[in-house]
């Protein structure tokens, strides 16, 4: 742009300005060289549109800490250590035919087995999951039953309450299900387990990358999956980490829409960094994230083919949403640590969820989740 004569090794960019005049404001204009760019998109080399100069300063950090999750090169080769694959199984609209309505399936239910429901003439069938059913470490959030007019109408479900929660044989009622045979034949070759990890597609105003461990069950284009091959402890630590505020952060930074490109270019740290023996923890990054994700996880009966995979074989634990508050604060503190995220950063991170501040702040009169972070990532 500027020719050969006037060589510009880190070029200055502001972005979601209103104002001419704001492009002389410093705390607006971030620099970043061709590496950095490099380092946070690398599969598509986008150019990062940051709002502050500290977002792009924190980004940087992020992904100085983390490779992507898979990095694509242009020759072909694809480095991928946590041999993580993604899937979307049935189309809402293009699939419609292959889906049974609930007020059809509903009476017939004779048994379940996890997530699979029996019906009275020995028909299988498996329940339908849309993401909106799904929050962090919680496949039992929002459900099809009573659901008012209203509600329909802008598209959302009531949410599961926390006596709902306690009852380990809840289960959420799905609007539709899919034959057993035809549900399994769209996972392809991603039969290896009863439990897989999905998100939403489109992040709600507070979040932006939310998922959660589902037990095999089907599975609309609005809940894309990821597969792995690696152990169970590492895959429940991988979870832990995409969960977190760290990865949610640097999710928001990139698009609102979690698309597969979107996904493979998240900061992850690698599987071998959380092995190791962190003395501030007392032990791994993997087993310390894998407890507190099969805690948080397994509260209801479908999830008992991942605990089996982690070496427990007890009842589901108790839903208690004091414990579970500061567990998931413990794996959000942890994160920025594995990460390198100084505190003015982790509080900078905390800050850019307006709208989650705003909901706790008229709730609870207290910013509830930067408060709780703050003092475990202190401690």
């Amino acid at each position: 742009m500027t020719g050969s004569r006037r060589p510009v090794i880190r070029p200055w960019f502001t972005a979601h300005l209103r104002q001419p005049e704001q492009v002389h404001d410093p705390l607006r204009r971030y620099s970043l060289t061709a590496e950095q760019i490099e380092a946070i998109s690398p599969n598509t080399l986008n150019l990062p549109a940051f709002r502050w100069a500290v977002d792009a300063e924190v980004a940087a950090t992020i992904h100085a800490s983390a490779p992507v999750l898979l990095r694509r090169y242009d020759d072909g080769r694809v480095v991928n250590p946590w041999d993580v694959r993604f899937l979307t199984m049935f189309h809402m609209a293009n699939d419609s035919a292959l889906f049974l309505d609930h007020l059809d399936v509903g009476p017939r239910i004779k048994e379940r087995r996890g997530a699979l429901a029996v019906l009275d003439d020995g028909a299988e069938v498996y329940p339908l999951y849309e993401g909106k059913m799904l929050w962090h470490f919680d496949h039992r959030y929002g459900t099809y039953s009573g659901q008012t007019d209203k509600q329909a109408n802008k598209g959302v479900l009531p949410h599961n309450d926390d006596a709902t929660h306690f009852n380990p044989e809840f289960r959420v009622q799905p609007r539709y299900w899919v034959d057993a045979g035809i549900t399994l034949k769209a996972y392809g070759n991603e039969k290896h387990r009863d439990w897989y990890f999905a998100w939403r597609d489109v992040g709600p105003t507070e979040r932006t990358f939310v998922g959660s461990i589902i037990p095999k069950t089907a599975l609309g284009h609005t809940t894309p999956m990821l597969s792995s091959s690696l152990d169970a402890k590492s895959v429940a630590a991988l979870i832990a980490v995409l969960s977190s505020i760290v990865v949610d952060y640097d999710a928001r930074q990139k698009s609102s829409r979690m698309t597969f490109f979107v996904v493979e270019q998240l900061a992850l740290l690698s599987p071998d960094s959380i092995k190791k023996h962190y003395s501030w923890i007392g032990s791994s990054a993997r087993d310390w994230l894998a407890d507190r994700v099969l805690e948080l996880s397994y509260t209801g009966v479908e999830l008992s083919p991942f605990s089996r995979d982690l070496g427990i074989f007890s009842a589901p634990f108790k839903w208690v949403p004091e414990r579970r508050e500061i567990m998931q604060a413990e794996i959000d503190a942890a994160v920025l640590h594995l990460y390198s995220l100084t505190r003015p950063q982790a509080e900078w991170i905390l800050d850019s969820f307006t709208v989650l501040r705003k909901y706790e702040e008229n709730d609870l009169n207290d910013y509830r989740t930067k408060r709780v972070i703050l003092e475990i990532y202190d401690a």
